[in-house]
């Protein structure tokens, strides 16, 4: 029984710690019950976090009969069993799946409040929900997410059907079910709470990771950037920064008479290592950095600094 989805993602952290696919993963939360738990297991293991939504493809005169499921991108999964049952029109199926389509897609921007989506192609993904009864939705969130260029595709949730489990398990790369309980009856019996996560919930969560992963770059490229300079100029920059980032521009350094030498290849693996993302992203966060630094400090500051850096990886850092 988990207290919240919040616990239930502290456990589901813990079950995918031994089953992790080295750096450059992704966490994405199935909207909206899954981003609760897709943030703490996002935190918890240190991994970007981003959404996705899957929208159920309701018969029109009887919505809660599920004909299907899309997902952004043009992903699709149709039960022609019901389709035909129900004697639904090509036209009227058609339709439908458009509007769920448009939906799907509205409703990711609003969450991202303008934000792009997090880059999958070519890395690991973890899809996350807060309990999978039969798997529709989250088979659907795969196929979206191997369209999208997701080199490995892992299925984790807290709790779920041990059928849904073993259906699954040959359309993904992995799957983590933290419980599996017998008789399953249905995800909400297993959460103390689990009352509806709201829209809002789901942008104040995005919102808060943004922030969380803004934080981890800053620091990272500052402390790469800071123990390639000469103690001299590391304390010349830190005098120019605003009081909030000085603190951790100096959060744990230790004065050097010669600093360390790298290539720059060396520095954006640094910060690609301490900021928790693939060398390539790393390239454009170090620029980004050093641009908003730039609005901080005068140039002459900033130049100066510069002046010591190496040429490769003042090349690398010139904006």
């Amino acid at each position: 029984m988990f207290r919240d989805r919040r616990h239930a993602g502290a456990v589901l952290a813990d079950a995918l710690r031994a089953h992790r696919d080295g750096i450059g993963e992704v966490v994405l939360g199935l909207a909206r019950g899954g981003v609760p738990v897709a943030m703490e297991v996002a935190t918890r293991l240190g991994l970007e976090l981003d959404v996705l939504v899957v929208r159920k493809v309701g018969v029109p005169w009887h919505q809660e009969l599920a004909m299907g499921a899309v997902a952004g991108g043009g992903v699709r999964y149709l039960n022609r069993d019901v389709v035909r049952e129900v004697g639904i029109a090509a036209e009227d199926v058609t339709a439908a799946i458009e509007r769920e389509f448009e939906e799907a897609e509205r409703r990711e921007r609003s969450y991202r409040d303008g934000r792009p989506p997090v880059a999958v192609e070519g890395r690991p993904a973890i899809v996350v929900d807060d309990g999978m009864a039969t798997g529709a939705s989250m088979r659907v969130a795969v196929a979206a997410l191997r369209q999208r260029g997701a080199t490995r595709c892992t299925v984790a949730v807290p709790v779920a059907a041990r059928a849904a489990c073993a259906e699954l398990r040959g359309e993904v790369d992995e799957i983590i079910c933290a419980a599996t309980p017998k008789p399953f009856l249905g995800v909400g019996l297993w959460y103390e709470d689990f009352s509806e996560t709201t829209d809002d919930e789901v942008r104040r969560l995005l919102a808060e990771e943004n922030r969380r992963i803004s934080y981890q770059v800053l620091r990272a490229v500052l402390h790469t950037l800071r123990d390639r300079l000469p103690t001299e100029q590391t304390a010349h920059l830190g005098a120019q920064l605003p009081m909030l980032v000085r603190g951790l521009y100096y959060e744990g350094w230790r004065p050097r008479n010669k600093p360390e030498k790298i290539t720059a290849d060396e520095f954006v693996d640094q910060v690609a290592r301490e900021a928790m993302l693939e060398p390539e992203y790393a390239r454009d966060a170090i620029k980004a950095v050093i641009a908003t630094i730039r609005h901080e400090i005068t140039p002459a500051a900033l130049d100066k600094v510069l002046d010591t850096v190496p040429d490769r990886i003042f090349e690398l850092i010139a904006v």
